[in-house]
């Protein structure tokens, strides 16, 4: 979920609520397990969560099913 939550500020999003990213969070890992994401499984984000890539697939994932705020401009 922090990697998810990182992604998301990288790409200028508002991470949803906990509940809600949770819930993708397990969509995410299901899709991984079908090999559908790719070399992105849990294993490799859990085995590289500092690689930038990784964090930019996650929050991809997550911003193509849910419509997020925009940070605000600091």
């Amino acid at each position: 979920m922090v990697m998810a939550e990182q992604g998301l500020r990288h790409m200028g999003f508002q991470a949803p609520d906990a509940k809600d990213l949770r819930k993708l969070m397990r969509l995410y890992a299901r899709s991984s397990r079908r090999f559908r994401e790719g070399i992105w499984t849990v294993e490799y984000l859990m085995k590289y969560p500092t690689f930038f890539d990784a964090k930019w697939h996650l929050a991809e994932f997550i911003a193509q099913r849910r419509d997020l705020k925009e940070l605000p401009e600091q």
